[in-house]
């Protein structure tokens, strides 16, 4: 009786930084007990190598095809990277063949698909919850939630939605978000620009501490201070509001106590004061502002 005609398997291992794997160890067993060749048993003995300077491996082995009963494999194994996978090579595809060709590998991998999943009942999410969108029916419970809603997609919560730590409205805090902080609604981002209108010796100075949302204008009066009814500054926010945005203006000064006003629009805000103004002196305005 004639031995059976053999054939190579090999492959190549990499790290994810492309680099071969160098003398890492690699196995391959047939994973059956019963396989013959014409008659003639087939032991299932493990084979063991290690990679090459090139990160290579092979192994001789017994066409699938060629064994019975039928469906047999081998499997593949690289303890160092915990990768494991079964071949079936076949007498057909040649004398050497590839490991993870797609006519030797049995388990191919298959591409990850978005999953749908619908929970009834309570959800309770100790960590961090993220969804690109999300539907909820009933109670929803969680220590932290991020869900970035998708174009013209929303979050509706029919019951009650409890967080237990904050709750984010747009981009991270610092960077244009406003966020919810027990019961305490907070604003983040750019500082809108002042303009010093009057300048020369009547404002010498304009600044501003604070965001779209809140803060605070510091005027600097001249030696020529401004009259009443004077338009101070004009307050420019870093982001357009889509349709008018009404600021509330308020002195910061302890004394005197001045009246401000402010003249209103989608893109800013002027500051007027009520009533004459010292030179030479520092007038603190707080505003705040919702669209």
């Amino acid at each position: 009786m004639a031995p059976p005609p053999t054939i190579t398997v090999f492959d190549t291992v990499y790290d994810n930084n492309g680099k071969a794997l160098v003398n890492t160890t690699v196995t391959c067993v047939l994973e059956s007990t019963l396989e013959t060749y014409a008659g003639g048993l087939i032991t299932a003995r493990t084979q063991t190598t290690l990679t090459d300077s090139t990160g290579r491996f092979q192994f001789t082995v017994i066409c699938n095809d060629l064994l019975s009963p039928s469906n047999s494999v081998y499997t593949i194994n690289i303890p160092s990277i915990g990768r494991s996978y079964q071949i079936a090579p076949q007498s057909a595809n040649g004398s050497s063949q590839q490991t993870t060709a797609l006519n030797v590998i049995v388990n191919t991998p298959t591409a990850l698909a978005p999953a749908t999943s619908n929970i009834t009942g309570p959800l309770t999410v100790a960590g961090l919850l993220t969804a690109a969108s999300a539907a909820i029916t009933g109670a929803l419970s969680a220590a932290s939630a991020a869900i970035t809603a998708l174009v013209a997609a929303t979050l509706h919560v029919t019951g009650i939605a409890q967080f237990d730590a904050s709750v984010n409205f747009g981009p991270t805090p610092t960077s244009g978000a406003t966020q919810l902080v027990d019961g305490k609604l907070l604003a983040y981002g750019a500082a809108p620009s002042p303009s010093n209108p009057l300048g020369g010796t009547i404002v010498t100075a304009v600044s501003v501490v604070g965001n779209d949302r809140r803060g605070q204008i510091t005027v600097t009066t001249g030696a020529t201070p401004p009259g009443a009814n004077s338009g101070l500054t004009v307050l420019t926010y870093s982001t357009t509001y889509p349709g008018t945005a009404y600021a509330v203006v308020c002195s910061g000064n302890s004394n005197p106590v001045i009246a401000f006003s402010a003249l209103l629009a989608a893109a800013s805000f002027t500051v007027y004061n009520g009533t004459l103004l010292a030179g030479l002196g520092n007038y603190f305005i707080n505003y705040g502002v919702t669209g």
